[in-house]
């Protein structure tokens, strides 16, 4: 529970730190924890595909951890707006090479995007587990 407050404080803190302000919320950025190196990477679903879109997304592993195996890094997706509704975007935490999909981590967000395409944050929903570090932790290294 601790974790899930953290991420949704930091995403938070992100948005408004990002120039994301509410009259100028025309892009959204959402940064999660990842380890590559164990095969396991996030995916994202939309309930509504034409509400936003992926705007660009990039993976940076901390700078201590660069190229050493079993490091962790930030995964950090931007979505914009394609027009007006409310959406949910869920990631999931799961090995893509494996047959059976089984998430280890589920984490749902949810907006609101007006006529101007200005985004507002409606809430967020899920949690990380414990074997994950929080960002704060990556980002110092």
């Amino acid at each position: 529970m601790k974790k899930f407050f953290f991420i949704s404080i930091l995403i938070m803190s992100g948005l408004l730190l990002n120039g994301c302000s509410s009259d100028k919320n025309k892009l959204i950025s959402i940064m999660l924890p990842e380890n590559p190196s164990t095969g396991y990477a996030w995916h994202f679903t939309f309930d509504k595909d034409s509400v936003l879109r992926l705007e660009s997304d990039n993976y940076k592993s901390s700078e201590t951890a660069q190229n050493v195996r079993g490091n962790w890094g930030v995964h950090t997706f931007n979505f914009e707006p394609v027009s007006k509704g409310e959406v949910t975007i869920t990631f999931y935490y799961y090995r893509s090479n494996e047959k059976r999909r089984k998430p280890i981590a589920e984490l749902s967000y949810q907006y609101r995007v007006d006529k101007k395409g200005i985004i507002e944050y409606v809430g967020t929903s899920g949690s990380l587990p414990d074997s994950m570090p929080n960002l704060s932790d990556i980002q110092k290294n």
